[in-house]
């Protein structure tokens, strides 16, 4: 919606449908912020190639992109800031070896996902995290068939009088019919590129630098994005913007109507059959009356409280299994010290590694209590047989930090008790 609304200010040169952009600009930051970035990066693309082309008028294209990225900052402040403080006190930024095991290869632009029922079972040993990144064989044909149609060979007189400047070189690029074209082409090649994260690879080799590793060191935000293989969604809307084009292309040589309609179906189907991905692997979650008791419980406690659930992961790999601790809390909205991300807080490792080793210990317990909770949830049933009955004998004898509160079957609530 920012691109409809930025196209017809481009046309039009007025504010309204600027303030429409802006709008749906602000909302896909705060809907994903990683795609706000994304989508930031190339605005600002846009707002560079009307300026080129504003001729006399570049002063005021140039004041109505920067008011639209004013007034957005403005208003994404009140969401952000809080981002950019724990940046500055925690140093947060992604280590370029992340970003580079998260990046595209560019093997994985032939890979598909197993559930992919056409391309699967073929495609899918390519594939590495953030991978599965092939769209399909008639998407990128129709790409192409649609540069075709948007671009205009250069023949030797328009390279003589474009320059002397590397007149082979630019021979090579194409000349664009239209500023949309010129743009959805740019987005094609440079979103492509950023894919490929801050090194490019071929099945894992290390070939050269990549521009990510541009916007990593020089633009605010993107290094603290783990995947930049997620640039694939604006390749993919170039790739759907310039496959319109090469479908329309298409159309356009048929003259008779109900046959040029039966192709628009026959395309559409094609798509379909080969972006076809079935059954999709799901998992169950609890939810409504399905809640563990536990948490209904928790939700009617009054005040504000922390709680910390046990156990905490195995191992580092394991910390993903967090992830469900974090979703009970969306129904309980009390303060929780488990928590998954793609950063963990040094306190919280720190506690992790130091401040339960050798849990169930009066030590840990005493650890534990440090943090200044007033619940412990013990899932007794994701501890083995022999454990679960230390963990109950501990804390009954050191029954002057914690009381048993409530049991719900297997889970076991310890209330921390206060000093006098």
């Amino acid at each position: 919606m920012t691109f409809l609304f930025l196209h017809q200010y481009r046309e039009s040169g007025t504010v309204r449908p600027l303030f429409w952009a802006a709008v749906f600009f602000v909302l896909q930051f705060y809907s994903c912020g990683y795609y706000g970035l994304f989508l930031g990066l190339f605005v600002a693309i846009f707002f560079l190639l009307v300026w080129l082309e504003a001729g006399k008028d570049r002063l005021r294209r140039l004041t109505h992109s920067l008011s639209f990225f004013l007034v957005s900052l403005v208003l994404l402040l009140p969401g952000y800031l809080p981002y950019w403080k724990l940046k500055k006190d925690f140093g947060f930024s992604r280590p370029l070896d992340d970003l580079i095991f998260f990046s595209a290869d560019l093997l994985t632009f032939l890979s598909a996902p197993r559930e992919n029922r056409l391309w699967g079972s073929i495609l899918e040993g390519l594939q590495k995290p953030e991978g599965g990144l092939f769209p399909g064989i008639l998407p990128w044909v129709l790409t192409g068939i649609g540069l075709a149609a948007v671009t205009v060979r250069r023949t030797r007189t328009s390279t003589r009088t474009g320059g002397k400047i590397f007149p082979g070189l630019r021979a090579l690029v194409p000349r664009f019919k239209s500023p949309a074209a010129r743009f959805y082409g740019l987005v094609l090649v440079l979103s492509f590129l950023l894919c490929l994260g801050p090194v490019i690879q071929v099945n894992g080799w290390k070939i050269f630098y990549g521009p990510y590793l541009i916007l990593f060191n020089w633009i605010p935000g993107f290094d603290g994005l783990r995947a930049p293989a997620r640039f694939v969604v604006m390749l993919h809307l170039a790739v759907s913007v310039l496959a319109g084009w090469g479908l329309a292309a298409v159309l356009g040589r048929i003259r008779i109507p109900w046959l040029r309609g039966l192709t628009a179906v026959g395309f559409a189907l094609l798509v379909l059959f080969e972006s076809a991905s079935f059954p999709v692997r799901m998992h169950y979650l609890p939810y409504g009356k399905d809640f563990p008791p536990v948490y209904t419980w928790l939700a009617r406690q009054p005040e504000e409280f922390a709680l910390l659930e046990l156990p905490m992961p195995g191992t580092p790999d394991d910390f993903w299994r967090e992830a469900s601790y974090v979703y009970f809390s969306a129904f309980h909205w009390k303060k929780l010290v488990n928590g998954y991300s793609g950063f963990f807080p040094p306190g919280y490792l720190h506690f992790y590694t130091a401040g339960l080793k050798g849990f169930p210990s009066r030590e840990t317990l005493n650890n534990i209590r440090s943090l200044g909770l007033r619940y412990v949830v013990v899932h007794s049933d994701r501890y083995e047989p022999k454990d679960r009955e230390r963990i109950k004998t501990v804390f009954s004898e050191n029954a002057d930090l914690f009381i048993l509160e409530r049991t719900f079957g297997e889970d076991w609530v310890y209330r921390v008790r206060e000093t006098g």
